[in-house]
């Protein structure tokens, strides 16, 4: 891997094209134990990342998508609360049309990428749906 690497850097050296060492990392995708890798850039170490977060979207290292399910839960269940302290009195027709335009965006985003396949993850984003205090 790191010829591979030594490789890019030398291509992108000669069509002058430089690579932001401080934003490059990278990650293994596994469902076991790797040992410790160390790949360099330009003679600097690259660092080995679980998470990521890229076009709005949290890969992890084992490809499940828990993370991304609870943060797209907790950004939605954060603007609920925004949208309650907003509005202290909003009809269920109100409700609905702010609910569809502000929080479902945030349940939906990209689900066709990281589709929650699992029972916890559907309940996750299920416990935003049936909050009981937004009345």
């Amino acid at each position: 891997m790191q010829t591979d690497i030594d490789r890019i850097v030398k291509w992108s050296d000669d069509w002058q094209l430089k690579f932001n060492e401080d934003k490059c990392k990278f990650m293994f995708f596994k469902n076991k134990t790797i040992n410790e890798i160390e790949l360099s850039m330009n003679n600097l170490p690259i660092p080995q990342t679980k998470v990521e977060k890229d076009l709005g979207i949290y890969l992890t290292d084992d490809l499940k998508w828990t993370h991304q399910t609870t943060q797209a839960a907790n950004k939605a269940n954060a603007v609920l609360g925004q949208l309650k302290q907003a509005f202290k009195c909003w009809s269920l027709n109100t409700f609905k049309q702010l609910y569809v335009s502000f929080v479902r965006p945030h349940l939906e985003y990209a689900a066709a990428a990281w589709s929650p396949y699992t029972k916890r993850d559907s309940k996750i984003l299920e416990q935003v749906q049936r909050r009981e205090d937004w009345e």
